[in-house]
């Protein structure tokens, strides 16, 4: 818990400690992230049910993110 990341490879600017479901809003409402993070962050909302995978649109987000063919 006395642990503090630090941004020192240039890639990020600073670290914030988000509630999973202001990152899910922060997703949905526009760009915040890079586009592959939101990648990762979806898989994520999916694992944790903040998604409904068995829901019609999280069932193709889960094809989508394996690569299969999310239309059909």
């Amino acid at each position: 818990e006395d642990f503090v990341p630090r941004a020192a490879d240039g890639e990020a600017a600073g670290f914030e400690l988000w509630p999973l479901a202001a990152v899910l809003d922060a997703v949905v409402a526009g760009d915040d992230f890079k586009f592959n993070v939101n990648l990762v962050l979806i898989d994520l909302f999916l694992r944790r049910n903040l998604i409904d995978p068995l829901s019609p649109d999280g069932r193709r987000l889960r094809a989508a993110l394996a690569g299969a063919d999310a239309a059909g």
